[in-house]
């Protein structure tokens, strides 16, 4: 039956498509999704895109389509970069530079790069090996953690996003046919 609208004391019969449209769910995406080059270029972030579309596709939700693609290939790529952060940190957490050995290890780079540069890159394996450089780059790790958070709710992929999202609701629980028959388990 289709509702009535009144509009200034008159009573308007209301539109069917309306009614229509309101009872139905809205399907909006097409599930149909292509990676952008930079996803395409990193293997780690493809991996990650084919996931993430995977479980898109198996789940058939129809909130995301294929405009969609630049947001979950940007999640891709900080997922991508914040894993080759913490690969950095783990290799800068044991690496021992050896002070007694600089100014060989000096002659070594002069030979292969000027001076100057030699001194630079020196000077960058100092500072990463101390603690302040390990406090800049923990602060890096977790920025882009935080980032890669905040898109995994805006693209339904945590569980609280899903539930609150897509109204999805909790499935009826299982029956335990041993306490069916009375035992206590």
């Amino acid at each position: 039956m289709a509702r009535k609208y009144k509009r200034k004391g008159e009573e308007i019969p209301g539109s069917l498509e309306v009614d229509k449209l309101n009872a139905e769910a809205l399907l909006m995406g097409d599930l149909e999704f292509t990676a952008p080059d930079d996803v395409k270029r990193d293997p780690v972030a493809m991996r990650k895109w084919r996931e993430v579309t995977g479980i898109f596709r198996e789940a058939g939700l129809s909130v995301v389509s294929s405009t969609d693609s630049g947001v979950i290939g940007r999640y891709c790529t900080m997922y991508s970069e914040y894993l080759q952060l913490r690969r950095i940190r783990d290799e800068l957490e044991t690496f021992e530079l050896p002070l007694d050995d600089s100014q060989e290890i000096l002659a070594t780079l002069e030979h292969e790069y000027s001076r100057a540069r030699a001194r630079r890159l020196w000077d960058t394996l100092e500072f990463f090996n101390s603690l302040d450089g390990l406090i800049k780059l923990d602060r890096a790790i977790n920025q882009k953690q935080k980032a890669v958070l905040d898109i995994e709710d805006r693209i339904f992929l945590n569980p609280a996003a899903k539930a609150r999202k897509l109204n999805i609701k909790n499935r009826p629980a299982r029956s335990d046919k041993l306490a069916d028959m009375g035992f206590d388990v």
